[in-house]
């Protein structure tokens, strides 16, 4: 499938604006048993903005494999402490946030148990507020969440400059890198097809490095043809119906 789905975080909440947070958050969440228990084998980990499928696809990017012993150093690092009841403080604040969850989303239903149970070793307490769908994309354009799934629709040009640049019209998380800007400003300015392909697996390292988002899944499409219909074409790109026009049956 050529969309992902991911966590999206409120980078304007000063837990979400060190990076070693983000990583801590992404090491501490079990997301392969998350994605297996959702979609069994239609589904793999996501660690970069971008599908499998894409040319300019980056495999060779931090994995954040479940690992809580790291996501304790790196919370550590970043000076949260775990306090006497166990939840993580720093200069007085207590680690815990508000997950904005849509009613009747079944991802939700699985993600946060897992979040929680996860989370709790971690010393982070996790409130959850649930709520229609429409209430909570108005709370996320009004910048009035801390976290929230999200999914992410994508296209056959690699380009997502208005969601990561700096004051992209659908960054609402306020997340910021000049690194990051110039780099996509190079790959949407270079014309040859090979170093193209590299400005953009240079993007997507840096965004997986620096997590603006949480990456979660990939999910894939399962499609069933007899095997008496010929030409169709099967694409992440396009529904199989803008080639139905060539099918034929034997």
């Amino acid at each position: 499938s050529n969309t992902y789905g991911y966590i999206d975080l409120n980078l304007k909440r000063d837990i979400f604006k060190d990076k070693k947070v983000r990583q801590a958050l992404t090491y501490g969440l079990d997301r392969k048993n998350l994605i297996k228990t959702i979609f069994g084998k239609y589904g793999q980990v996501c660690n970069e903005p971008q599908s499998a499928a894409s040319w300019n696809y980056n495999n060779d990017v931090n994995k954040y494999e479940f690992n809580t012993k790291r996501a304790n150093e790196l919370l550590d690092e970043a000076g949260w402490k775990k306090g006497t009841d166990g939840i993580r403080n720093k200069n007085g604040k207590k680690f815990q946030f508000h997950y904005l969850a849509s009613t009747n989303n079944p991802v939700n239903e699985i993600l946060i148990p897992i979040m929680q149970q996860n989370y709790k070793k971690l010393g982070i307490g996790v409130i959850v507020d649930s709520m229609e769908f429409e209430t909570t994309q108005n709370k996320i354009k009004s910048g009035d969440y801390d976290m929230s799934f999200m999914g992410g629709s994508l296209g056959a040009n690699p380009d997502q400059s208005t969601v990561f640049k700096t004051n992209g019209a659908q960054n609402d998380s306020g997340y910021s890198n000049k690194k990051l800007d110039e780099e996509m400003n190079n790959a949407l300015q270079e014309q040859r097809f090979d170093v193209r392909k590299k400005d953009y697996q240079n993007v997507w390292k840096i965004i997986n490095d620096d997590l603006p988002q949480m990456f979660i899944y990939q999910r894939s499409d399962m499609w069933a043809i007899s095997s008496r219909v010929s030409g169709i074409d099967i694409t992440p790109y396009k529904d199989f119906t803008a080639s139905l026009w060539k099918a034929k049956l034997k």
